[in-house]
């Protein structure tokens, strides 16, 4: 039977290689619109087309997360549900439609989170406009200005991005799934949240790995907030950016203590 700590590090696993996949996607596409921003800059003589430059990147940065979304979901989904079954010595197949309907729910749910990437990217190339008018800059300068944008979007950057984007469509995968699983067998689940101890968690969710388990439906209290789960939208940044904790399911009797 697999321990928690060994069902942690199998979803970092995982974690790690949907994260991988989409940052190199994430520094193309935001670079990509700020070589459209420099040339409709230009173009407008110091004003840029911002509804046809951002409807093209919102429309790259819509299909990079909804195509990873597509695949994370199953790979999460799966992975709680086997964790759970395992520790009841039993195997099932997660149904592929059932996994097609989540998928569907979550895009429909989050169209705002392609929105807001672009939202930022929008924002980091007015402050570089507003900084060259404060310096009496011409368009020329300016347009270097907005250009030189692309050095600060590194990996790091990018990282954060993915691996944000990828811990809350696996939260949220491993959270329906189970409850799905669990309606299904007539079972009563407890979740626990595990943060991966190492010396990058936070207070906070160190904190968690002491605490009790909690019904399945119940919300945990991290940091004095409410959430369903690690990567919960409802949390504030401080509790859900970057973060790599687990959620691990079991029926109300298991002992994670022992």
């Amino acid at each position: 039977m697999a321990t928690l700590q060994m069902e942690v590090q199998q979803f970092l696993r995982l974690h790690d290689k949907f994260e991988k996949g989409i940052i190199k996607d994430i520094v193309r596409s935001k670079n990509r619109l700020i070589n459209d921003a420099v040339e409709s800059f230009k173009e407008g003589g110091g004003a840029i087309d911002w509804a046809r430059v951002t409807t093209e990147h919102l429309a790259s940065i819509k299909n990079i997360l909804e195509t990873a979304w597509a695949k994370i979901i199953p790979a999460f989904g799966k992975n709680a549900v086997d964790g759970y079954l395992e520790s009841k010595s039993l195997t099932k197949q997660q149904d592929d439609d059932f996994f097609a309907t989540l998928i569907r729910n979550y895009i429909a749910a989050e169209a705002g989170r392609s929105i807001n990437i672009v939202a930022t990217a929008q924002a980091d190339v007015m402050r570089a406009i507003a900084i060259g008018v404060k310096e009496a800059e011409g368009i020329e300068q300016i347009a270097k200005r907005i250009t030189g944008l692309k050095a600060g979007i590194n990996p790091h950057r990018a990282r954060v991005i993915a691996r944000t984007e990828v811990h809350d469509a696996a939260t949220f995968s491993a959270l329906q799934s189970v409850k799905d699983e669990a309606q299904a067998l007539g079972a009563t689940v407890t979740k626990k949240w595990v943060p991966v101890l190492d010396a990058r968690t936070r207070d906070d969710h160190r904190a968690m790995f002491s605490k009790k388990p909690i019904d399945v439906n119940d919300l945990f209290t991290v940091g004095g907030e409410k959430a369903l789960r690690p990567g919960d939208p409802n949390l504030s940044a401080k509790q859900r950016v970057n973060c790599r904790c687990a959620v691990v399911f079991r029926d109300k009797e298991f002992d994670f203590f022992n």
